[in-house]
């Protein structure tokens, strides 16, 4: 029993881990895109989130 309850929390840490890095990592590239397209002065609609 406890042995498989550790494999389920651990199946969830690494899956709660993909989660977050995938989301930092959306969060990243959002704000790369958002830099670049302040530096290019091409943001016509700040409005648009």
């Amino acid at each position: 029993m406890p042995a498989r309850k550790r494999r389920f929390i651990g199946i969830g840490v690494v899956a709660f881990m993909v989660l977050a890095y995938g989301l930092f990592g959306v969060l990243a590239c959002l704000a790369l895109v958002d830099q670049h397209r302040l530096d290019r002065g091409a943001c016509r609609s700040p409005a648009r989130r």
